[in-house]
């Protein structure tokens, strides 16, 4: 995994150093964890679901502020090297799923897949 960029509310990681060939891109956006104290920063998701993609790429709200704190012509700015292209899929869990559809309506974003469970263990796909 390596840093793209970070700053005070979001961390963008690459899984791979560059991209690989082919014409597909995932941004997978990360939910919104558990716990908030120093080193309890989520974990970058589903990071098999990328697999047979030129790369994935993962964003972390660290503020979890859903997308509030963000920057998002800032983080457009660190992907757009990435997304020229290619075809861009984005998904994510809960607050990570919300900022997935979030995405698709700034940046070329042909599919979004967003998981939203509730306490009876449903699963729904939001677009």
């Amino acid at each position: 995994m390596r840093e793209l960029h970070s700053d005070d509310s979001v961390l963008i990681q690459t899984r791979d150093g560059e991209d690989g060939p082919g014409d597909r891109l995932l941004l997978s956006f990360t939910g919104i964890g558990h716990g908030k104290s120093v080193g309890r920063m989520q974990k970058p998701e589903f990071p098999s679901a990328g697999n047979g993609f030129a790369n994935t790429i993962f964003v972390t709200d660290i503020t979890r502020s859903w997308g509030n704190a963000l920057d998002f012509d800032a983080i457009g700015a660190v992907l757009a090297p990435h997304m020229e292209g290619r075809e861009v899929y984005a998904l994510g869990n809960s607050m990570g799923g919300f900022l997935a559809v979030l995405a698709a309506q700034l940046w070329p974003i042909r599919r979004v897949v967003g998981f939203v469970g509730s306490d009876a263990g449903e699963c729904r796909i939001l677009r």
